[in-house]
């Protein structure tokens, strides 16, 4: 009786990560064709990686607009103790 050929799989065959999950869910045959080498053809797939791509500088750049958004906070807060000590020092004198 002949042996059973084995079929050889990726190393991460049995990796999934998130958006693999939602595009298994969504069409389960389209999920297996992409991971083993067969790629989508879509005219939507280019705007989709813009898209992609834009929401993942949106996102480094967050860093960035937190900093800002501390310094001018503080300018604000420093800028109202100046202007509460001013009008009390005119209500003193």
């Amino acid at each position: 009786m002949p042996k059973s050929k084995k079929t050889i799989m990726p190393k991460d065959s049995f990796i999934i990560n998130a958006s693999e999950i939602g595009q298994f869910f969504f069409c389960s045959i389209s999920w297996y064709l992409q991971k083993y080498g067969n790629k989508p053809i879509s005219k939507f797939l280019e705007k989709g990686k813009l898209k992609h791509l834009e929401y993942g500088n949106m996102v480094k750049n967050k860093n960035l607009y937190a900093k800002r958004s501390r310094i001018l906070a503080n300018i604000g807060y420093i800028l109202l103790i100046f202007a509460i000590l001013t009008i009390l020092n005119e209500v003193i004198l």
